[in-house]
């Protein structure tokens, strides 16, 4: 138990008076030194619950947790960063191609979010616009916005640029979180691989680049051979990552085992909900988010991992500017261990209309 200040400097005033006979005046030099010292206290005492707590993975968060992951062969997934497309124009018409180069930045009229194009755009002469690719600059759903709402060059150009337009931006995510990560070690430190069972194989795929998850089974046909099938984040894997990882299990494969390295297959899961926005909030940016919640549930599931409604409904009603939701169709869902669920159509409308 940590005691706050307050109380630690209450039980030396107690004490004191207890040993002398006679209360300490607080703002005498026994007071003050009772102040400081209570102060130092308080810090070394914070600081011993800190660690206490950084001992364990169930309690550790931040960089600790990364430590305790890393010691069973784990790392924490990182965001992913939104991209969309940019209507660039010209003030005036010009007699030459001009080109916005790759990197230009671009901001919301508040120039709280900064978006980069990852290409050379170039407005060809006799023309007066160009669609662009852009991503934004750092990863986040924070970045997740509606159609229309990047507005201003920030980078500066020999000739007048303007936004014409701007698609919607999707697609970010955050890096993983301290719960999630923790769920991960808690299943890896209940799966330990031992060179030979089904959490070996499953080690080795999830370690894999292109791979999120992966489901282990023995075929039904040949007890000597194990199917590992693999899937990806909210999508399949291809086929380069699936002959690659064949060829990587092939090698570390036990002695006598037969591995076949499966892509997983989508089963399409589409939504209709209804959302009610609360006051002071934008519908078209809450629906984005909404989406982007949806989304980042069906990239957490894995291989074989079917949908809980109730948990889904939990990540909607999370968002920031959702008063109420309602789903309009669906009902939890399993799934064959050789399957994954992808987001479908999502329909998303005002609750009531």
């Amino acid at each position: 138990m940590v005691y706050s200040y307050d109380q630690i400097l209450k039980r030396m005033e107690d004490k004191y008076t207890e040993l002398t006979g006679c209360s300490p005046s607080m703002s005498g030099d026994i007071g003050i030194r009772m102040k400081l010292l209570a102060g130092e206290i308080f810090s070394l005492s914070t600081t011993i619950d800190w660690l206490n707590n950084q001992m364990f993975y169930t309690t550790a968060s931040g960089k600790q947790l990364d430590m305790h992951a890393e010691q069973v062969g784990l790392h924490r997934i990182k965001g992913t960063k939104a991209s969309g497309d940019l209507v660039l124009s010209l003030n005036v018409p010009v007699e030459y191609d001009t080109v916005i180069p790759a990197g230009s930045i671009f901001s919301t009229s508040d120039g709280a979010l900064h978006y980069l194009t990852n290409a050379d755009a170039v407005i060809q002469r006799g023309y007066s616009t160009a669609i662009v690719e852009a991503d934004a600059e750092e990863t986040g759903t924070v970045y997740n916005i509606p159609g229309r709402k990047v507005t201003t060059p920030v980078t500066y150009f020999s000739v007048g640029i303007n936004v014409e337009g701007s698609s919607s931006f999707i697609g970010g995510t955050d890096d993983e979180s301290d719960e999630q990560l923790r769920k991960r070690i808690q299943e890896k430190l209940g799966s330990i691989s031992n060179g030979a069972n089904a959490a070996y194989y499953k080690e080795i795929a999830e370690n894999f680049e292109g791979v999120k998850s992966a489901n282990v089974y023995q075929n039904t046909n040949s007890s000597r051979t194990v199917n590992v099938v693999i899937g990806g984040r909210g999508t399949v894997c291809s086929t380069d990552t699936v002959n690659a990882l064949q060829h990587e299990m092939d090698i570390k494969k036990c002695a006598g085992t037969n591995v076949n390295v499966i892509a997983a297959s989508s089963v399409t899961f589409s939504l209709n909900i209804s959302i009610k926005v609360s006051t002071g909030h934008s519908f078209n940016s809450v629906r984005t988010a909404v989406q982007q919640a949806i989304i980042d549930y069906f990239y957490s599931l894995s291989v074989g991992e079917g949908l809980v409604m109730a948990e889904l409904g939990s990540r909607i009603i999370n968002v920031e500017g959702v008063e109420n939701y309602t789903f309009n169709n669906g009902t939890d869902q399993s799934i064959d261990p050789n399957q994954m669920l992808v987001p479908g159509t999502l329909t998303i409308s005002h609750m009531g209309v």
